[in-house]
């Protein structure tokens, strides 16, 4: 009865933990004083860059299977981040700068990878900075990447581990 009441805490904790990775946050104010100093980043291809000129509107890409759109501080972006994720198939950075408080606070943070997210449609203010150029994430991908894992993944391939084995042994011990 004991290893079964530690084996559904290891599941709990397990689970959790993933929840919490991929569940966005509410920026703290130091994170907020950064983008707003700093602004941010959408990778995006070539094709979207008139549209997003035009309307001044950037769009999630599937409004029917999720509603976020991903940016990043444009302070400093972790190659590993970059490598990580699926914006090396993006050809254009669309720089954004002179954002509003209101701005920044409608959006939020992933902890997974540290994507600034915003659900919905994100409006492009006239006293926005708006600057397009080539992605610079081409060049950066053609770089070795040997670290391997990052520690956050390394968390979440435990937790999975936990998980099914605590499955395993809960099956175990309850059919003994």
């Amino acid at each position: 009865m004991f290893f079964n009441v530690i084996l559904v805490l290891l599941m709990a904790a397990s689970m959790s933990y993933i929840g919490i990775m991929q569940f966005p946050w509410k920026l703290r104010k130091k994170q907020s004083v950064s983008l707003i100093e700093n602004g941010v980043v959408h990778y995006t291809f070539k094709e979207n860059c008139d549209n997003i000129m035009k309307t001044r509107i950037i769009k999630p890409k599937n409004a029917k299977k999720h509603n976020w759109i991903y940016f990043f501080s444009n302070k400093n972006i972790p190659l590993n981040i970059l490598l990580q994720s699926k914006i090396q198939e993006r050809n254009v950075k669309v720089t954004l700068s002179n954002l509003t408080k209101e701005q920044v606070r409608m959006l939020k943070l992933r902890a997974y990878d540290n994507a600034i997210v915003h659900k919905g449609e994100f409006n492009i203010l006239a006293d926005n900075k708006v600057s397009i150029e080539d992605s610079d994430i081409n060049m950066q991908s053609k770089l070795e990447y040997s670290v391997g894992f990052h520690l956050k993944h390394i968390f979440i391939y435990i937790s999975l581990v936990t998980i099914f084995v605590s499955i395993v042994m809960l099956l175990c011990f309850t059919f003994k």
